[in-house]
């Protein structure tokens, strides 16, 4: 998926009312112009608070273009940050305005516990039975693998969490599946843990 660029943000112009554009497709991250006469584009981040039916969109500053963010690396620091920060928030179920601030110290959520309350109160809804069960199954290899009480911190871009899931990957696709290779398998497992982690 394409990045909004630097220089399509620059060639959008203010109109007579509020607009909005998805800096990557489907990230949560929003370029926002605001409203003549007002000269400002402000980039923010949207993410459900609390999560659950009863959630609402919460909304997080993340710069304004041309004095906080101005170039394409600006951009991948930013969407960097919006991933780190949705970790940390499933991690301690803090509003995401505290994110990188001292707040209340909540106890930390293990990676079995995420796992389970999202194919619980998430997933289950929007699958059949049938796909929930085998998807049930998928994650408990990855539990099994990944180790149940691991804390979800550990998989932190910054804590080296990409390098976790890849090694998962590669160690389930070393085993079979109905007498084949199970790369297939792993694949899957790969893309449900992606999943769960956003």
């Amino acid at each position: 998926m394409k990045i909004l660029s630097p220089s399509e943000i620059n060639k959008i112009k203010p109109s007579n009312k509020v607009q909005s554009f998805p800096i990557l497709e489907r990230s949560g991250v929003f370029l926002i112009v605001e409203k003549l006469p007002i000269q400002c584009k402000r980039i923010i981040g949207t993410i459900q608070y609390p999560r659950g039916r009863k959630g609402k969109n919460a909304t997080v500053s993340l710069g304004v273009w041309g004095k906080d963010i101005s170039s394409k690396d600006d951009l991948h620091k930013v969407l960097r940050k919006w991933i780190e920060l949705k970790l940390w928030f499933k991690t301690t179920g803090n509003h995401p305005k505290y994110f990188g601030k001292e707040h209340t110290r909540n106890i930390e959520k293990t990676l079995i516990e995420v796992v389970y309350d999202w194919i619980e109160s998430i997933h289950k809804k929007k699958v059949k039975e049938r796909s929930w069960k085998t998807n049930q199954g998928r994650l408990n290899q990855i539990l099994n693998f990944g180790g149940k009480d691991r804390p979800l911190s550990d998989f932190e871009l910054r804590n080296y969490g990409k390098k976790r899931v890849v090694e998962m990957h590669d160690h389930i696709k070393q085993g079979t599946r109905y007498g084949k290779p199970a790369l297939v398998h792993a694949s899957k497992c790969r893309k449900l843990i992606k999943q769960v982690f956003e």
